[in-house]
C-alpha cells in the first residue's frame, strides 16, 4: 500500500470497540507517565551501579509521579491552571524548608503570601 491508500492495521484480539479503546487510553497513560518522568521529574539519566539501586530509584521515581499526578488533578479541580502553571506551584512550594535547630527543634523557614494563597487554593493546611 502506499500514499492515500496505506493505513492502520490493528490487531484486535478480539475485542469489542470499547476494549481496543480502553488498550489505546492505558497505553497513552503510561506513555505519558514515562514522559513526566523522564522530562520533568529526573534531574539526570538513571545511572546507578546495582539493581537495588535501580529499584530503589525507579520507586521514588514512582512516589513522585503519583504525588504529581495528584497535584495536577487538584489543579485541574480547583481551576488553578487559569493563574499558575504546575511548575511555578512546585517552584514556589520547594522554596519552604525545615530548619533543625541545635537543641533539635524544627522551625519553618517564613512562608510567603504566595504560599500560602497556593496551599489554600489547594486545599492543604501543613501550617498553624
Amino acid at each position: 500500500m502506499e500514499g492515500s491508500q496505506a493505513g492502520w492495521i490493528l490487531a484486535d484480539g478480539g475485542r469489542s470497540d470499547k476494549g481496543i479503546q480502553e488498550c489505546i487510553e492505558g497505553r497513552t497513560f503510561i506513555e505519558k507517565a514515562f514522559e513526566i518522568m523522564k522530562n520533568e521529574i529526573e534531574d539526570g539519566r538513571l545511572r546507578v551501579k546495582g539493581t537495588d539501586a535501580l529499584e530503589g530509584r525507579l520507586f521514588v521515581m514512582f512516589i513522585a509521579l503519583i504525588l504529581y499526578t495528584a497535584l495536577s488533578n487538584r489543579m485541574k479541580e480547583k481551576e488553578m491552571y487559569k493563574k499558575y502553571t504546575r511548575s511555578e506551584v512546585l517552584y514556589e512550594l520547594k522554596k519552604i524548608k525545615v530548619v533543625v535547630m541545635l537543641n533539635g527543634k524544627r522551625n519553618l523557614t517564613e512562608v510567603t503570601k504566595k504560599q500560602r494563597a497556593i496551599y489554600e487554593k489547594l486545599e492543604v493546611f501543613p501550617f498553624p
